[in-house]
């Protein structure tokens, strides 16, 4: 299907999501809709290691001055966790164009009253969404509330730039008018852009554009500067693992945090950032950090059998369902002091058959 085509072309990496959405005729919130909700999908927010990740977020100014483009600030928004912004930035600019982008959206969204489902369609690809009038009013009401969070905490400033004499900034204001004013205003009032469109953020710094940061960035920023707490940390962390954005860097205090509202079952949280294993991953440091987090774990008295939850689900992830020989995995694990043993026997009974074929580098 010409929807997989779009989607496996912005995973190559070699265009912003915004350019692949205007060669599809989609909108560029409409393409990342798609790509965040297709299983086994992955949004391209990273693409640097930890040494990189750590440099950028030291280099981040503290109270620094922060344009946001339109799709981070939907995405963040919808994920309820858009004040982040707030404890990091002093002033947050926005361009008229990434106004009138979530107005856009707000008509989208009461354009669908009335009906029983809508059609949307990425590409030639048509797809039926089932949606309740309830559903449709709650949206209504999110996306006028992003409306409202930008008039009082936002200022939107008019984008004076052309794009006259740069043939790639042109091409990227034909493709989106919002994301390029977006790129536009934060070069023309010196500020850091967010974007968490990995390509964009390349392409900006390269064409030294703007200087850019990203979720990822702020995050690890905000948490080493103590401007939130490592448990607000840890679901930030999980929300993006959840939208299946791409990762560096889990930690084992991250899945503590999470995993400690964990009582009759593995919520979303931990899940999410489990199943972050299953991304290019270095996967002895991967095994470590796990293995230090199933130590915490048990010491904590968490029961052994939501622990053995873990492990089946750490496990699935890192050998990616058995694709990987787990026994190299296992050796890891069961070297463990004082829950080794135990975890290596139940998982050798559980992935008995699994393949044992690849080493783990």
């Amino acid at each position: 299907a010409r929807n997989e085509r779009i989607l496996d072309e912005y995973e190559k990496g070699k265009m912003p999501l915004c350019i692949i959405a205007h060669f599809s005729k989609d909108s560029t919130y409409e393409l990342w809709e798609a790509l965040v909700s297709t299983p086994r999908r992955l949004f391209r927010s990273w693409g640097g290691d930890l040494e990189n990740l750590v440099q950028r977020a030291g280099a981040l100014p503290d109270d620094c001055v922060t344009v946001v483009e339109p799709v981070t600030l939907i995405a963040w928004w919808r994920a309820e966790k858009l004040d982040l912004l707030l404890r990091l930035a002093s002033r947050v600019l926005i361009a008229p164009s990434t106004l009138d982008a979530v107005g856009a959206q707000v008509e989208r969204v009461k354009a669908k009253r009335g009906s029983v489902g809508t059609l949307g369609k990425v590409g030639n690809q048509y797809i039926r969404h089932e949606t309740t009038e309830e559903e449709i009013e709650k949206l209504l009401t999110h996306f006028q509330g992003l409306v409202t969070w930008i008039k009082e905490h936002a200022e939107i400033v008019a984008v004076k730039a052309d794009t006259a004499g740069d043939e790639i900034l042109s091409l990227l204001y034909q493709a989106d008018h919002a994301v390029a004013d977006s790129v536009r205003l934060a070069k023309q009032e010196s500020a850091v852009l967010w974007t968490d469109d990995f390509r964009l953020l390349q392409l900006a710094e390269q064409k030294s554009w703007a200087r850019c940061t990203c979720w990822h960035v702020l995050v690890y920023a905000a948490t080493e500067r103590q401007r939130i707490t490592k448990r607000e940390s840890a679901e930030l962390l999980a929300v993006a693992a959840g939208a299946r954005y791409t990762f560096v860097h889990v930690s084992a205090d991250a899945l503590l945090a999470t995993s400690a509202q964990d009582e009759l079952q593995v919520g979303w949280q931990t899940r999410s950032l489990l199943e972050t294993f299953r991304q290019d991953v270095e996967l002895r440091s991967t095994l470590r950090m796990f293995g230090s987090f199933l130590q915490a774990a048990r010491r904590d008295r968490r029961e052994l059998w939501l622990i053995e939850k873990y492990v089946y689900i750490g496990i699935s992830a890192v050998t990616r369902d058995g694709t990987r020989d787990v026994d190299p995995v296992l050796d890891v694990l069961g070297k463990l002091p004082g829950i080794g043993n135990y975890v290596a026997n139940w998982a050798r009974g559980h992935f008995i058959a699994w393949p044992r074929q690849v080493n783990v580098r």
